[in-house]
Parts: structure tokens; sequence; C-alpha cells
């Protein structure tokens, strides 16, 4: 990528360009918000390839409020632009458009057969994989389908300790990591074997119908790496890509940056090494 300085001053604004990545440092109170703004801006107004109603430019923020913010501030240049955070994008334009792919990423990697009519979704922001699912019906199924697992084994297992089962994208949330290694669940093998937990994550994707936020990014990335087409498809609709604090992109998310970018796409980051609050997860500005 070329890296751009950028510093706090309204001749250095306007930095937009149509055909090359762009990696901008800005530090804090230089505006990076309004030199985002600017560039969209800046680009529905000159680029050629957003002139078709059906090509938008992508903004990728971190938090809804900041989607917010930016929407508002655009004003009726919304209409060319999608704002979104990263998992509300990958949900909306990865996830549910490519329920046949996910389903037999599924089946290859975990040995879980979906139901053809169900349909795989994020869970809501403030919600778990189990709300609104009765620890009553979570056992009748395991009773149905899974005769072989002893009731005292998840009897007294709380749903909370059920949500907790999930895809681990610890070893391809590193830099050295594909999507062509073997990913694995992670879950409290105190309170569970694998089998249990191979139960417990069939009813939240076949009754519930729900992926966790680190599965969203994992199955997303998977799709995109093995699913030629289906990523054709994103950067034909998204010819820009804007991403705003990027120094808190963790390694998988910067993962589905990279394959989107490797063609037709223009990406532009803008991060501030400074403020960086994910660096827990991963997140690394460089």
């Amino acid at each position: 990528m070329v890296e751009v300085e950028v510093i706090h001053s309204s001749d250095n604004l306007h930095i937009y360009n149509d055909d090359r990545h762009l990696k901008i440092y800005a530090g804090p109170g230089a505006g990076k918000t309004h030199l985002l703004i600017e560039n969209i801006k800046k680009l529905v107004q000159h680029s050629t390839k957003l002139q078709s109603g059906f090509r938008k430019l992508l903004c990728i923020t971190y938090t809804n409020v900041a989607a917010d913010e930016i929407r508002n501030r655009l004003g009726t240049l919304n209409q060319y632009v999608v704002v979104s955070t990263i998992h509300s994008f990958l949900n909306e334009f990865v996830i549910k458009p490519n329920q046949l792919q996910l389903k037999e990423i599924i089946k290859e990697n975990f040995g879980l057969i979906i139901d053809k009519e169900q349909k795989l979704s994020s869970v809501q922001e403030g919600f778990s994989t189990l709300s609104g699912h009765k620890k009553e019906e979570i056992h009748q199924y395991f009773e149905l389908h899974y005769p072989e697992i002893k009731t005292e084994q998840y009897l007294e297992l709380s749903r909370t300790k059920m949500t907790e089962v999930q895809v681990c994208i610890t070893s391809l949330n590193a830099a050295t990591n594909s999507a062509n290694e073997k990913i694995s669940l992670e879950y409290d093998t105190k309170k569970m074997d694998l089998t249990l937990a191979f139960a417990i994550k069939d009813y939240v994707w076949n009754v519930a119908g729900r992926l966790s936020f680190d599965e969203i990014l994992y199955f997303s990335y998977t799709i995109l790496e093995k699913y030629q087409l289906s990523t054709h498809l994103i950067r034909c609709e998204f010819p820009y890509i804007l991403i705003d604090e990027y120094q808190d992109t963790n390694p998988i998310q910067n993962k589905i940056v990279k394959v989107l970018s490797e063609k037709e796409c223009i990406v532009t980051v803008i991060g501030d090494v400074a403020q960086s609050i994910y660096s827990f997860q991963g997140a690394d500005y460089r």
C-alpha cells in the first residue's frame, strides 16, 4: 500500500485518487472523519465507476454510532455509499447471499449438515446465539438427535456456557495462517466433551440459525478465499472501500480486506497509531 502522511491542514484534506490504494496515518485532532467525508464526496463527484446505480462506495467504521454520524454528514450522498461496521457488512453482503457456500463449508470443516431451509445470519448486538431458546427445547433436540449423550452431561449446563461454544479463530487470527488450515471448536473442556460441543453447535446453527461475531469473520473470510465468484461480485458492487479507525483492525479482518483489494477494488484506510483500543484482540496498526 502507498503510505500517505496527513497533517492537520486544509490544503491536505483532498487526497482523492482513483487508481491506487492509500494508507493514511493521522494523529489526534487531525480531522480524520472530515478527511473521510471529503474524499467520499470527491469519489462520488469524479469517479466514473460510481455512475451506475448498481455500484456504490463502501465505508467501514467500527461502531454503529460512528456509522450513524458519517451517514448524517453525507446527507443526500448516502444513495451512493454503504456505511457499515465490518460485521454488518459481512453479514449482509457475504453471509446472507452465500448460504449454500456457507453450509458447504460447515459440512466440510465440521461435519454438520445444515437444513437447506435454514437461513444463517449474525447474532444481534446485545443478544446471544441462544436468545429466545429455552433449555428444555435444547435438551429435547439432544435427546432426539444425540441419544448417545447422557442427560447428566448437559442437564445443569447453562445457556451462557452453551453459547461459549464457537469456532476458534485464534490460529486464523494470525499473520501466518490461511483459510485452508484446520479450524476447530473452542469450548470449556471441564464442562463438556467434543461430542456435546458439536451437538450444541448443531443446535445453534441448525435451529437458532445464528453465527457469533467471530464466526462471521471466519466464514466470510473462508467464503471469499474459496469462492472466487462471490468475491468478484462484491468487488464489482464496491469499487472503492474506505476504512476508518484502521489501527483497530485485527489480523483476520485485515486478511478479508486484502482479499477484496487484490483486484478491481481500490482501498483507502485511515488510522491513528496512538489510539488503538483493540490490541487485546490482535489489532496492530502495521
